[in-house]
């Protein structure tokens, strides 16, 4: 967290209660932001794991969630996973899609 620019932070802690899917444009990159809101215990996760470029100049984004099984041992506290990943696209973005591990498709984001 120590290369994150100041505004990405601050993205994150407003969706990080609730959870939320955002991208933030800084210097030339954007950095995007997948956060699951809070949890009762450990166990949980989230993370982006792909991002390609579309023909229609947006870029799919891939997201795999994880929750603990009936019967897992985890921690009990109270938890926020969240994951920031950084793409440098070759020119402007017009739409950042965020798709599930089976493609379907849970926020979308329009770049100005």
């Amino acid at each position: 967290m120590n290369d994150v620019p100041d505004v990405v932070i601050k993205s994150l802690e407003e969706i990080k209660k609730s959870g939320g899917y955002r991208a933030v444009k800084s210097g030339g990159a954007y950095y995007l932001i997948a956060a699951t809101g809070q949890r009762p215990t450990g166990g949980y996760s989230i993370k982006i794991y792909n991002a390609r470029s579309s023909e229609d100049g947006s870029t799919d984004v891939f997201t795999l969630e994880h929750s603990p099984q009936p019967g897992d041992m985890v921690i009990q506290a109270i938890t926020y996973p969240y994951d920031i990943r950084v793409i440098k696209p070759a020119e402007d973005l017009n739409k950042i899609r965020f798709l599930d591990n089976k493609g379907n498709v849970i926020k979308i984001l329009d770049c100005d």
